[in-house]
């Protein structure tokens, strides 16, 4: 079942049974953590600046992809905003983006 599911899916599926295991306090690696989750915000940084691109925004009646991704998202128009920056940078690095 599982190899019919999307990537997405699948990353939501891998999250929900990291987050039901039992803990182990000897097992904890915050640097392994935050690693996954910088690689997942590279990810979102991306997914909105093509958002942005295709003017998904406009379709939604936002006048700026922050305040879409803003109300999407739940996230604050400053914050959304470095988001947007930030996968427009990453165009210009496909090394970074690729890592």
């Amino acid at each position: 079942m599982l190899d019919e599911l999307d990537p997405l899916s699948k990353l939501e599926a891998a999250v929900r049974e990291f987050q039901a295991r039992e803990l182990d306090p000897t097992e904890d690696d915050p640097k392994r953590v935050r690693a996954v989750i910088d690689g997942l915000e590279v990810e979102f940084c991306s997914m909105v600046r093509r958002g942005q691109q295709r003017g998904d925004h406009l379709i939604a009646g936002n006048i700026t992809a922050a305040s879409w991704i803003s109300q999407t998202c739940g996230m604050s128009v400053p914050s959304a905003f470095d988001r947007v920056c930030v996968g427009k940078q990453l165009e210009s690095m496909p090394m970074v983006a690729g890592a």
